[in-house]
């Protein structure tokens, strides 16, 4: 996939700005046929907008055929125009995208000025402010202003593309935020977070940076809100016993078969070896860890990773007082049923609402012990909390000043680790519920039904359903 959603930018770059429109509509048809084979799902227009789209927005990073021709075309236009004009005056009517000359019969001046307005239309229309009243003029001049700017920097074709790019966001905010679709808009706000996508641009060089293909299908299919054609109708065996949603939104949340303990552990130890790597002792699920509070032992609090003198990592240097750091992971769902309409009013509240729950149960009884507390809030989405990215920060630029190498490779590396981490997690948690509600409900069980034979099930990756679109 690294290679695949490279080598089209390649093509797209440096070949399509000269070819027609028919051709980028065209080869955009041939890429959706392609990335199908994926999800193995037929997407519909919002799900292909949303994987053309930056991965820092919520998009799988897959170059829009037509925003990258018509963003190159112009920008390639623009940069070389100076150039052109010194060595080749003649040919200016050919190479200068100015909507205010005369119209020629000529095919790339249409073109050229036809993608310029399109791009300054929808700049207009993202920089409208009702509190600043801006007029026509003044967005014409602040327009004006932007291009030299970056026609200056040489980085006009990333400016256009911004634009472009903003407008398709915009368009799937419009056609999810309706009635009928709350879910599914607030799983595109999670996944429109930072680090959500960092799987997508994970190395395969380790076991910890590879993902199946069962589980990067199932990646995929989270992110983008597709059905899993698996999916058994009915209702789930947990107790909450909802409908079961082909988008396995309940399965990613459901507590029943205890996978969901599985993804949270695997965050834990991800956090635990890059504790262990930059040089501080980090001990797990030890008695070192309770929280005793003189009460029965069933009161008693258990936090989930335990860092001596790490606190000063996340804390000021004036409420630092040489105490353990606990660490204490949640995982939440932005867009279960009881989350997503605070999802949609606020995109962090998931994260945040998870951090005051665990505050409240164990900030008091923390302080008390001598212990700092820090809650480690992620979404199954992929999102961290800010005191999550804090802390994986501080540990990286103190390994990477130990091990002389470059921080933002080992924050690279990091990041990436957890997201696939988590995403293998949730892989787990739909494909081994779906076959444990299978097996559970089925009149005629299967008389070998045990854990390892559900193991060697997920693990069999040709038992994964494809789409007949190739």
């Amino acid at each position: 996939y690294y290679c695949f959603a490279r080598k089209p930018s390649y093509i797209l770059r440096h070949i399509l700005p000269s070819l027609s429109d028919d051709f980028c509509t065209q080869f955009d048809r041939l890429l959706k046929r392609v990335f199908q084979s994926i999800p193995a799902t037929i997407l519909t227009d919002t799900q292909w907008k949303q994987v053309k789209m930056p991965i820092r927005v919520g998009g799988c990073g897959l170059p829009g055929t037509a925003h990258v021709a018509a963003a190159a075309f112009v920008a390639n236009a623009k940069e070389t125009r100076e150039f052109m004009m010194k060595k080749f005056s003649r040919t200016r009517f050919l190479i200068d995208p100015d909507p205010t000359d005369e119209p020629t019969n000529e095919r790339y001046p249409a073109e050229l000025t036809h993608h310029l307005l399109q791009i300054k239309e929808q700049f207009i229309e993202q920089i409208y402010d009702p509190e600043k009243e801006l007029s026509d003029e003044d967005k014409v001049e602040k327009w004006n202003e932007r291009v030299s700017q970056h026609l200056g920097d040489r980085n006009l074709q990333h400016f256009f593309t911004t634009i472009l790019s903003k407008t398709a966001k915009n368009e799937i905010h419009t056609e999810l935020n309706k009635p009928g679709t709350e879910a599914d808009y607030a799983r595109f706000l999670s996944v429109a977070k930072s680090h959500t996508g960092d799987f997508l641009l994970a190395l395969p060089k380790s076991k910890a940076l590879t993902l199946n293909a069962l589980e990067f299908s199932s990646a995929v299919r989270i992110r983008l809100g597709c059905d899993f054609l698996n999916m058994p109708n009915g209702k789930c065996s947990c107790k909450r016993n909802p409908i079961l949603d082909k988008k396995g939104v309940h399965l990613l949340s459901c507590p029943k078969g205890g996978h969901l303990i599985y993804n949270h552990d695997a965050v834990q130890r991800d956090i635990q070896v890059l504790a262990t790597s930059a040089g501080f002792q980090a001990s797990a699920l030890s008695k070192d860890v309770i929280l005793r509070n003189n009460t029965p032992a069933i009161n008693n609090r258990k936090g989930d990773l335990l860092i001596p003198a790490a606190a000063s990592l996340v804390l000021p240097a004036d409420e630092d007082k040489g105490f353990p750091l606990l660490l204490d992971f949640t995982r939440v769902n932005g867009a279960s049923k009881s989350a997503f309409k605070n999802t949609i009013k606020d995109s962090d509240s998931s994260l945040m609402n998870a951090d005051d729950k665990k505050y409240k149960k164990y900030k008091p009884l923390a302080e008390a012990n001598d212990i700092e507390f820090m809650p480690m809030a992620f979404e199954c989405y992929g999102a961290l909390s800010k005191k999550f990215q804090k802390l994986v920060r501080a540990l990286c630029h103190i390994r990477a000043e130990a091990q002389e190498i470059e921080e933002e490779a080992v924050l690279n590396y990091w990041y990436r680790r957890i997201s696939c981490t988590i995403q293998r997690g949730n892989s787990i948690a739909i494909s081994k519920r779906i076959i444990d509600i299978v097996q559970t409900t089925t009149p005629l069980q299967d008389e070998y039904y045990r854990d390892n034979i559900i193991d060697l099930e997920h693990n069999n990756i040709d038992t994964m359903l494809r789409s007949s679109v190739v």
